[in-house]
């Protein structure tokens, strides 16, 4: 055989394997919110819900700290969208009395893994947000997972972002539960899209953030990723989607954390059918094979 004829086979023999092990795909969702239905406890694309959809519980709200009144309220809201029209989750943060500490509040729903092998082939989370009222400062607003009923300070199971000192970022696993920050900005008003991508069998994790909004002369950037982030854990996704908001209220003025959220899904990696490969690497072995007979 000549030269340019191994290296046809040899592009044919790689071209085989790599159809018959599969290539990643478009990702497949396993859960998703996008408050289609409204408020009420009948269906499980509504605030607060039922469990289905991908989702093993409702919509809860297991720290609401107040003083005397609770600190958050919830309601769907249609109208001024996000991005693309339809419902969304309109969440304000606001103590019913003067503060000398802060007070927090933790909305959570657990994931049902029963579509995928097990927590850990969770490869994805993304989500858009908009922050309605912010005062900054001490403030934040965090985004991770959880596993057990430790919500105070935002305890991730493996991951976490936040929006936090005017900046979006992001926590790694290390001695000190260490925060790196993003360059895209806190502007009110403004739409954002976040995109997590986390790789367990590596333990480490990254995030892209979008301003959807963002104008030249704007504070920050349009948008920033940041890579190999260590997850907190490497065994899987916490049982729960949580997001926690802390508002740092002085003794004589209030202070509000309102945002708004939509879009929310939590997917795997889409894991192709192993028999189209092999059919395909069958066929090309066989023209191989066919090129490698002598003529007689």
């Amino acid at each position: 055989m000549s030269d340019a004829g191994k290296k046809h086979l040899i592009g044919l023999l790689c071209a085989g394997i790599t159809l018959a092990l599969g290539t990643a795909a478009n990702a497949t969702v396993i859960a998703q919110a996008e408050f289609t239905d409204g408020n009420g406890t009948s269906s499980a694309d509504q605030w607060t819900g039922v469990a289905g959809g991908g989702w093993s519980t409702a919509w809860a709200v297991p720290v609401n700290q107040d003083n005397p009144a609770p600190m958050m309220s919830a309601t769907i809201v249609n109208g001024a969208p996000l991005n693309g029209g339809g419902n969304y989750l309109s969440v304000a943060n606001q103590p019913g009395a003067a503060l000398t500490g802060p007070k927090q509040s933790h909305v959570t729903r657990g994931v049902d893994f029963a579509s995928v092998e097990n927590s850990a082939a969770v490869t994805g989370v993304s989500f858009t947000v908009r922050f309605d009222e912010f005062a900054g400062g001490a403030d934040w607003l965090a985004f991770y997972d959880v596993t057990g009923s430790t919500y105070l300070n935002a305890p991730q199971t493996s991951w976490k972002v936040t929006m936090d000192n005017g900046f979006w970022g992001a926590f790694y696993a290390s001695a000190s539960n260490a925060r790196t920050a993003s360059n895209v900005a806190l502007i009110l008003g403004d739409t954002y899209t976040v995109d997590i991508t986390l790789d367990y069998a590596d333990g480490t994790y990254a995030t892209t953030f979008t301003n959807l909004d963002w104008e030249t002369g704007d504070a920050g950037t349009a948008s920033a990723t940041l890579s190999d982030l260590t997850l907190t854990s490497s065994t899987g996704f916490g049982e729960k989607f949580a997001i926690g908001a802390r508002v740092a209220a002085s003794a004589t003025a209030f202070e509000a954390l309102n945002y708004s959220l939509d879009a929310i899904e939590i997917s795997t990696a889409a894991v192709p059918e192993p028999g189209t490969g092999l059919l395909a690497l069958a066929g090309i072995l066989t023209m191989a094979a066919r090129r490698r007979r002598p003529a007689r």
